[in-house]
């Protein structure tokens, strides 16, 4: 039998542990799915081989916020042209150019005064935009052709969301954002890259 003069340390101990695992599992953030094409058929090129080139780069500091989101944008575009493009010719090259996967916040005029005390006002808005060319090089670095697409999207959050729910929301628009772009973008290379789809 535990002596008395123990016990209170021990259940201290308990309650201590308790609230720890408590407060981890509260701070857990959630997990965002990967951004993916890979149940759409391959876009087949008449080239040797396909290369992803970021040419954008985040600024990683306000108005941008991309470098926040769960999935960045420019990890979606790229993700895009791993799972959509594929070389099928013997000479020459593609390159799938990321030239915009940005994001940026806006804080909005809130309503003011004792009116305000009882509004719940859109507090930000994000502005984002994902830009992807597709360009058909030969073998000695000329262009032959290109296409070219762009998705934008907007979006505001009301005042007090969480940051779980803002990511949400930043998860949605570059999902939209992507899809918005595949279509395009498929579309695009349909019409000036046709010589070059096999």
């Amino acid at each position: 039998m535990t002596p008395p003069i123990l016990r209170l340390p021990i259940c201290a101990a308990l309650l201590l542990a308790v609230a720890v695992a408590g407060c981890t599992s509260a701070l857990t953030s959630p997990t965002y799915p990967e951004i993916r094409f890979s149940d759409k058929p391959a876009i087949r090129l008449d080239v040797a081989r396909v290369d992803i080139v970021e040419a954008y780069r985040p600024p990683l500091k306000a108005p941008n916020v991309e470098h926040l989101f769960p999935v960045r944008p420019s990890h979606a575009a790229m993700q895009w042209a791993r799972d959509r493009l594929r070389a099928g010719g013997t000479t020459g090259r593609a390159e799938a150019v990321i030239r915009a996967a940005s994001a940026t916040e806006t804080a909005l005029k809130r309503t003011e005064g004792v009116r305000g005390a009882f509004t719940t006002d859109q507090a930000e808005r994000y502005d984002a935009a994902i830009t992807i060319s597709v360009h058909i090089l030969d073998s000695l670095g000329k262009e032959l052709a290109h296409a070219s697409a762009t998705a934008r999207y907007s979006r505001t959050v009301a005042e007090g969301v969480t940051l779980n729910e803002r990511e949400r929301v930043w998860h949605r628009m570059t999902t939209a954002m992507m899809h918005a772009l595949d279509r395009a973008l498929e579309g695009e290379m349909k019409k000036s890259l046709a010589g070059y789809l096999k």
